[in-house]
């Protein structure tokens, strides 16, 4: 229901639940209870803007992190969802650390075997064409680029969200060639080819 029309109070519910869960959890569901309650927080502060909501995400997508095996899928998953939680601080703040951090996690998560590797290409891509965008360092872009070549390389033609990760790298381009006089201009042209 929330997908299809964001109401605060269908948010603040479900973080109410997502509490009231925690209380009643088995010790052994910690993990997978404190992040789905900060899944649901950064989506309300994401939607809503809400600065503790963000931070408590962040905490507790931390905590998660310390309850894990580090060579999991679901600890690259956890640390891949504490980067997007930086990411929204950083759009509700502005702190240079917060998307420093998130490239670090996200290129930990990026180190896994899991099925979502891929996943995380793109992810990674998007927060370092972020810190392009917002303090020029033509090293982030060049690398968003990479990843997002390796990540199209990587994903089959019929796979639905090779499409996303095109588009992310026409974008990417464009960025750059902007910075650069259309130095790479014409290769955004070209991106509708490799779908």
């Amino acid at each position: 229901r929330f997908q299809c029309a964001v109401t605060p109070a269908d948010l603040d519910e479900a973080v109410e639940l997502g509490r009231a869960a925690l209380v009643h959890c088995a010790t052994e569901d910690m993990g997978t209870y404190l992040r789905d309650l900060a899944n649901i927080l950064q989506l309300r502060s994401a939607h809503l803007g809400h600065a503790h909501d963000i931070d408590e995400a962040i905490e507790l997508h931390r905590k998660v992190i310390l309850k894990l095996d580090s060579t999991t899928g679901e600890t690259q998953t956890t640390l891949n969802e504490l980067g997007r939680a930086l990411v929204i601080r950083f759009n509700q703040r502005a702190s240079p650390r917060d998307l420093d951090e998130s490239v670090d996690l996200h290129r930990q998560a990026l180190h896994s075997d899991t099925e979502s590797h891929n996943t995380f290409l793109n992810y990674l891509a998007d927060v370092l064409q972020i810190r392009f965008q917002e303090f020029g360092r033509k090293s982030d872009i060049d690398e968003a680029i990479a990843l997002y070549e390796e990540a199209i390389r990587t994903r089959s033609r019929r796979n639905q969200n090779r499409s996303v990760v095109v588009h992310n790298l026409a974008y990417a381009l464009l960025r750059r060639s902007r910075r650069q006089c259309g130095g790479c201009l014409h290769l955004c042209v070209q991106c509708s080819a490799i779908l």
